[in-house]
């Protein structure tokens, strides 16, 4: 774990050098130093750097779970046979290798045989983590750990999922383990010769009125220049952010706006006011997201859409990856220190059930209002004033 840990910094202290930190001796804990003075003014990269310490702590973990993919359905009856007791499930690997497993709910982890993962092409890295696993005789074993891209069951899927690699010991071609199980509510029903999968997927945000209107993309406006002055409170602290209109850039023959928050940049496309890509203020790459975060504008009230992307920093190395149910769910007039502004409402949801509500304005041209719970309360973020040309 130190060794993940000093590696997992050393990727992160790259991108976000304003940020001084340690990892506690006795306790391994996470340690910020940050003076008062400069608390409003590293919020947004401190938040960034412990988001990027715990993604590549992640990938470094043996027995990751993955990622439930965004297209699954909310239920799967699944087919399976049942020989000596045991329960097999045909599954897909990488969508290429077919093969059974056992469903084994007391296993933690999913297991494969050598030779299916040979069947996929891969070869076991010489620093490959390792997991100790005991046998039914009592006999412990150090076995490898990889990462493949799916694992599908019926028609669930789960992605990026960590799997132990032994030679075949058992009836099928390994264990279907809690780590591709916790992703679900099972239900098996050997006697039906089935397991059934449910998931809680997240349902759109509720509607509260009609449309009346078509909403088109603010940043299809904007100016080099263009300025908004932000004032943000959270549970005992408050402060200000600007964000400042750079200038413009052709990036994959799109037009984009580079637009500077004060510890970071932002590409943001002028056609849908969705984020391509992060870099430090000198301009550096940080991370790209694939796809670019944002919304399906034009948007309208009952509009619903499902945000899901990944973060790719500059060294290739994937990162956490955002899934949100999204709503327009009102057209509302709303005050704020900047002004009194028609607004539209839109509300999203992440499978953890957080919620972020953004209020967006025609009038200057972006979002006025942003509410998000973080831990210790809520934010608020409110536009105190702005300039546009």
């Amino acid at each position: 774990m130190r060794r993940r840990k000093s590696e997992a910094g050393k990727v992160c202290g790259q991108q976000y050098p304003n940020v001084d930190y340690y990892f506690d001796v006795w306790t391994g804990a996470l340690m910020i130093n940050v003076r008062p003075r400069d608390y409003a003014r590293l919020s947004a990269e401190r938040s960034a750097f412990v988001a990027c310490i715990e993604a590549e702590l992640k990938r470094r973990t043996p027995g990751s779970s993955g990622r439930l993919s965004a297209t699954v359905p909310s239920q799967a009856i699944v087919p399976v046979d049942v020989e000596n007791g045991a329960i097999l499930t045909p599954v897909t690997i990488n969508a290429t290798v077919q093969a059974r497993l056992i469903v084994d709910t007391g296993a933690s982890l999913t297991l494969l045989a050598s030779d299916k993962v040979r069947a996929l092409g891969i070869t076991i890295p010489p620093d490959a983590p390792l997991v100790k696993l005991q046998l039914a005789d009592g006999r412990f074993l150090s076995l490898p750990v990889i990462k493949i891209a799916s694992l599908r069951m019926g028609e669930m899927v789960v992605e990026d999922l960590d799997v132990v690699v032994s030679e075949r010991r058992l009836r099928g071609d390994g264990l279907l383990g809690q780590n591709f199980l916790r992703h679900f509510r099972v239900v098996l029903e050997p006697d039906r010769r089935r397991v059934v999968l449910e998931t809680s997927r997240v349902a759109p945000p509720a509607v509260a009125a009609k449309p009346t209107r078509m909403w088109a993309a603010p940043v299809s406006a904007w100016s080099v220049g263009d300025t908004w002055r932000y004032q943000w409170r959270a549970p005992g602290v408050e402060g200000i952010s600007v964000r400042h209109v750079l200038g413009e850039e052709m990036i994959d023959g799109v037009r984009h706006f580079v637009v500077d928050e004060g510890v970071r940049q932002l590409a943001v496309r002028a056609d849908s006011a969705a984020v391509s890509s992060e870099r430090t203020v000198g301009g550096r790459l940080i991370a790209r997201y694939t796809p670019p975060v944002g919304y399906p504008w034009p948007l309208y009230v009952g509009a619903t859409w499902d945000v899901d992307t990944e973060r790719v920093d500059n060294g290739g190395q994937h990162g956490r990856r955002t899934f949100l149910r999204c709503a327009a769910t009102e057209e509302v007039t709303l005050t704020v220190p900047a002004g009194t502004f028609e607004t539209l409402h839109v509300t999203c949801q992440n499978r953890a059930g957080s919620v972020v509500e953004t209020w967006w304005a025609a009038e200057p041209r972006t979002w006025i209002r942003e509410f998000r719970r973080v831990d210790g309360g809520d934010r608020i973020e409110e536009l105190g004033s702005y300039t546009v040309k």
